[in-house]
């Protein structure tokens, strides 16, 4: 498996694997045969999901947990600058834990990394929690192209990519885990970071990186083991490298990171679930 960020419910985004194709079909099946009907663009892609998808430059994405496998998306190349989102299914029974989210994040993030100004979709307009997921991710709606294969289809979604700006409002709403960085911007070697805290963090300390801390909602106390920093909503604080802190909030706080690139977020110290992969991006 080739992971990529996982949730802290144990559930885990891969990439394609062959003995995943049947899931793959299972999955996409139930939500199409339930609301429509099975189009002969639907078969071609089911009969083999690595040559229509993967071989020409696209991906798959499977959420896993354990040996089940709940969840899938495709990216399909769409010329060369755009990638098109499909075959998006969470399984029903899995429904309502924000796996839906988790899948579009690894898809997107895929895209930029991939360096593709826009993602676009097909969807239909009686598929209003699927709709709701577009839009809180960003997609906005444009008409729907004529070649469209797809005779369900009666929406087009696409998403720039091409962004010169961030909303901090839109990036909070987009994250869904406390103490995991997600990069939002990037300059002159430092990372611009947006993360929720609740609780208490481990004690740690940072090699050769000072960090900035401000935070835009809530409240947080930044702890040396000499004293403690308490900041409120615009307040701001920066941690020396090299000083033993913690950081804590007794409720959900979001909070704007400023740091150097790959900088880990336990910095010395190496935790089971708090450590989070570095460059993680919305």
């Amino acid at each position: 498996m080739t992971p990529v960020p996982a949730p802290t419910d144990g559930a885990t985004i891969v990439r394609w694997r062959d003995d995943y194709a049947p899931h793959f079909e299972a999955l996409n099946r139930e939500w199409i045969e339930r609301h429509f009907a099975v189009e002969p663009a639907d078969e071609a892609v089911f009969r083999d999901p690595y040559g229509s998808i993967v071989a020409p430059g696209g991906e798959i994405f499977f959420l896993v947990a354990g040996n089940d496998v709940l969840g899938t998306c495709a990216l399909m190349v769409h010329g060369e600058r755009t990638f098109k989102l499909a075959k998006m299914a969470v399984s029903p029974g899995a429904r309502g834990r924000g796996y839906g989210d988790r899948l579009i994040e690894a898809a997107i993030a895929h895209a930029r990394e991939a360096g593709r100004d826009t993602v676009l979709l097909l969807t239909n307009s009686v598929l209003a929690p699927a709709l709701a997921l577009y839009r809180k991710h960003g997609f906005r709606e444009v008409p729907v192209a004529a070649e469209s294969p797809y005779a369900r289809a009666d929406v087009q979604m696409e998403l720039d990519l091409r962004r010169d700006s961030v909303s901090l409002a839109d990036a909070f709403r987009r994250v869904h885990e406390h103490w995991r960085p997600k990069v939002v911007a990037a300059l002159n070697g430092q990372e611009v970071k947006v993360v929720k805290l609740r609780g208490e963090f481990v004690w740690h300390h940072h090699e050769r990186e000072d960090e900035l801390f401000l935070v835009v909602r809530g409240r947080m106390r930044v702890e040396y083991r000499d004293r403690v920093v308490s900041l409120a909503p615009g307040e701001l604080c920066v941690v020396p490298r090299g000083v033993e802190h913690r950081t804590a909030a007794d409720e959900e706080t979001e909070v704007l990171i400023v740091e150097p690139a790959a900088t880990r977020n336990t910095g010395n110290v190496e935790h089971p679930t708090l450590t989070a992969p570095t460059g993680a991006r919305l």
